[in-house]
């Protein structure tokens, strides 16, 4: 059988949201270790999501561009 969308979303291109489960209650995240020590060196920040808990980078000037 095939995918099956149950109810329509509604995504805003250059809306932030979490890439497991679409949602919008992102929080920042606290840097840990060596990646994302790596990932700030190419202006990745983590963020992560407070529905599911998925762990995922966003590119600062995305950030910044949400919050003006």
């Amino acid at each position: 059988a095939g995918l099956e969308v149950s109810s329509k979303m509604d995504i805003k291109p250059g809306e932030l949201r979490c890439p497991r489960c679409f949602k919008r209650d992102i929080a920042p995240s606290l840097s840990r270790g060596i990646l994302d020590a790596i990932m700030k060196n190419w202006r990745r920040i983590p963020r992560h999501c407070r529905a599911c808990g998925k762990r995922f980078y966003v590119a600062e000037e995305k950030v910044r561009a949400l919050s003006i």
